[in-house]
Order: C-alpha cells, then structure tokens, then sequence
C-alpha cells in the first residue's frame, strides 16, 4: 500500500512528513487480520524519490497495489500507478481515500491504468475487493464490493453501497509497526521526535463551507470507547513514542468525553505529550484543565477569521469573542502552546476585512498564526457553489484545489494576499512584547526549552519557507 507525497499544486512545498498514514495502517491491520500479506511504503515518511518508491514496491512484487489518495496526491499517485502498471500489466491498483471518494469516477475514466476505486471507508471494502481479485477478478465479482467503482466493457460503473463502519472498537489498532522507521514529527516547521497519529473518532457534525470533511463523512460523527482508546494509547506508549497528535476532525466535540479520556490517561499514568484541534465554542475552562493535566501540550484553534461578516460565509457557527474566550481560557489551563489557523481571500471579502484578520491574530494571546488562502477543495461546498456559479469548471479542476482569489474576480488580488501575509508573519514575530512574553514562558517550560533548543535550525528553514512562498 502507498501514500504519495502530497505537492502543493505548482509550488514548491516542504514534503517532510507530519505522521503516520493512518488509513493505510488501518487498511493494514484489517487484511493482516484476513491472512493477507501487506507492506507499506510512505514515500514523505521514508524519504522517497518517485523512483525508489517504485523500485521499492517492485522489490515487494504485490499482485495489488492501493493507493492512499488526496485531492493534493491525486495526480502524484496516477504517475506512480502509471509507472508500476508499465512494469507489470498484470498489476491490480486501487485508489482510496478522499479523493477517490469525491471523484473515483473521473479518476477511473482518465486514467485506464487504474483498476479501480473505493469510496469512503475501506475497512470493509478492500478486503472484499483483494478476495475478488485473487479469485480472478470477475465483474460479477467486482460488482458486488461495498463502495467500488469499477470498469465493465469499458464503461465506469459503481457497485455496491459503500458500508460504513459503526463500531469503531471492532478495528485492530493501526500497525504502527510497519513504519516505525520512518521520519515523521514535522509541525509548523518544528521537529516533533518519536511522534506519531492517533484517531479517536471519525466524522465532524458541522458543515463549514471551505472543508471537504461533510462530503466524505456525511456530517456524521463516531466515536471510539475511551477504553479503547487508552489501550491504543498504552501501545503507543510501549513502542517507544513519546509525543502524539490527535488526529479527529472534532477532537473538542464532546466535552465529557474529553475529560473522561483524561482523566483515564492520568489513572493510567500514560506519561506522553500530546497535541490536540479544538473549536472556539467549545472553549470550556474544565476540559482544557483537564487536557493540560493530561499531557495537552499544544492546542491547534480554527480561528479563520476576525469579520463575524465572514465567518458567517463561512458557516462556521462561532463569533469573533469566543477566540478570545477560547484562547484566554486555554492559557489559563495550563496549555504551553497555542496556536490558531486563519483563512483569507474569501469572495467579497475587503481588504480591511482581510486586514482585519490578519490584525486579529496579534490581538489574540497565541505564540503562532498559521495564515492561509482560502482554497475552492472539490466536495467542499464553496467549491459547488463556484462551480455552479460558472467561476469554476469542474472537468478542469477536480485534480486541483486553486485558491479562489487566482480566478475569482470579487477577491483581493492573490498577489496582495500574499504580501499581506508575509507582511503580518514578520509583524507578529517582530513585536517586542511578544518576543519578551514567549521568551519568558519557554523559560518556565520545560516542553517549551527543549522543544526550541532541538528546534532553531528548522525554525530557521521553516522562517525561510514562508518568506519563499509569499513572497514569490
């Protein structure tokens, strides 16, 4: 099984990885469990050309090869699956994952080197598919896999329903140990060592405009046992690693059962760092006391914006002063580092809102702004909506996720955007009161000394990235 690396479209990007691929390793773990033999290759992960991720997977000589897929990977798996098919004609590969989701179909109709596809979650689904193919691969066969899309006289065609999977207890643990060598930990230009993911439920109920997440999980959400959990976070612990990611879409979503899994990690004496997503409005000064006692060392907000105007846009259900509610509360908790994501260059958006935003972030009492352009991402609703709208063709983008401001003709230039942003990074870094505060509490912290000192030479280069990309 592959994951490619994920290339910002056109532009340079720092490839390093951030973690392990979790839905390959699930996927993994699953068919393992059936008696099928399953390799991994993580091409950010191992630090892998095009070219070695081949000769690797030739060396392996599998009569399947499933490609882990993003709208952002999409084409970088079509070349690599191109190659390998080149090899070997006989070869059977299948795409997953978001991308395959939102367009199998246009995948599987470019590209006819590419077997097949499978929507949604493929716990249930690619072991189905993998028996078929060792049977021979008969279409009455094919069609009847839950969630494939699939080739038949040469016509795209989709097979059965897509299962979902309800209990997430029933999955065995991701196996880790399939790539416990490789180099993973690079966050917001940090290394983060001996670090890893974990999944405690999959799905988020909200429905923001710009995130792809609704059309994947149909705004449905399921939860792992906090048992569960625990036990995997044990496993985490005895394979020697020692700072972990929370990877939920909504990790914050439920308040009790955040401090329920707390609490449990603290009985447990789980002694691993961790880091956690949150959403403002649910800023409650309990859970985030919890988090901190329990390890939270890092809290990721989903500001996006300083206009109520513009979080509307974007549905995001929460105002302007929860961030601030949010941010002071998770200060006060204990937390060491917060930091806040924010999205500009939406349509109709002034440049005093824009502005304004990018101002908010230095308002906020949090050590790192991640500023970005609002992206149109295929099955976000923003990107339908665009496309309904006549701003984008669908035939022309779907392997793409262009920033709005690059066509729209109702946004702030993409040009200025980018000024901006470089303008504000450099204007937060530089204030002295901010320079003298964060000084101040990485010498109270013992997390926060030893994260930077093992840190200034990829600051630096993380320092250098921004200014490379905004300034282009």
């Amino acid at each position: 099984m592959v994951n490619p690396v994920v290339h910002e479209f056109g532009q340079a990007y720092d490839s390093r990885a951030a973690g392990p691929p979790l839905g390959i390793l699930y996927l993994a773990s699953v068919l393992s469990r059936g008696g099928v033999e399953v390799q991994v290759v993580d091409q950010a992960g191992e630090w892998l050309s095009d070219s070695s991720l081949i000769d690797k997977v030739k060396r392996f000589n599998p009569d399947i090869v499933g490609f882990s897929t993003l709208t952002a990977n999409g084409s970088v798996a079509a070349r690599q699956a191109w190659m390998l098919k080149k090899w070997n004609p006989n070869l059977r590969i299948v795409f997953g994952g978001y991308h395959a989701t939102i367009n199998g179909h246009r995948v599987l109709a470019k590209y006819p080197f590419i077997d097949y596809a499978i929507r949604g979650e493929g716990e249930y689904s690619l072991p189905v598919l993998v028996e078929a193919v060792r049977r021979g691969g008969d279409v009455r066969d094919i069609r009847e896999v839950p969630g494939v899309i699939y080739r038949e006289n040469g016509v795209v065609k989709y097979g059965a329903v897509e299962r979902v999977v309800k209990n997430l207890d029933e999955l065995p643990f991701p196996d880790r140990r399939l790539v416990l060598n490789n180099d993973y930990g690079y966050i917001s230009g940090a290394k983060m060592p001996k670090f890893t993911f974990i999944l405690t439920s999959r799905g988020c109920p909200y429905n923001c405009t710009y995130c792809s997440c609704a059309a994947f999980t149909k705004r449905r959400i399921t939860f792992r046992s906090v048992e569960n959990v625990l036990d995997e976070l044990e496993e985490i612990e005895s394979l020697g690693y020692r700072n972990v990611l929370f990877t939920d879409d909504n990790f914050t979503v439920n308040r009790r059962r955040v401090i329920q899994l707390c609490k449990g990690m603290k009985k447990r004496r789980i002694g691993l760092n961790w880091i956690a997503e949150g959403r403002v409005d649910a800023g409650y000064f309990d859970m985030l006391k919890a988090m901190a006692d329990a390890g939270c060392k890092i809290i990721y907000y989903g500001v996006e914006s300083g206009n109520q105007r513009i979080l509307d846009y974007y549905r995001k259900g929460t105002r302007v002063e929860q961030a601030v509610d949010a941010v002071e509360k998770a200060r006060r908790a204990g937390i060491d580092i917060i930091t806040a994501t924010f999205i500009v260059g939406a349509p109709g958006e002034t440049l005093r809102e824009v502005v304004n935003t990018l101002k908010f972030a230095q308002k906020l009492d949090i050590d790192f702004p991640q500023f970005n352009i609002l992206a149109a991402i295929p099955g976000a609703k923003i990107y339908d909506d665009l496309a309904a709208q006549g701003y984008i063709n669908v035939e022309e983008t779907w392997e793409q996720a262009p920033n709005v401001a690059s066509f729209h003709p109702d946004c702030v230039p993409e040009k200025t955007l980018n000024k901006l942003i470089l303008k504000y990074y450099r204007e937060f870094a530089l204030r002295r009161d901010f320079i003298v505060r964060e000084v101040f509490r990485t010498l109270k912290s013992a997390y926060r000394l030893k994260l930077v000192t093992s840190n200034l030479k990829s600051s630096r280069s993380f320092y250098n990235q921004i200014t490379a990309a905004f300034s282009s």
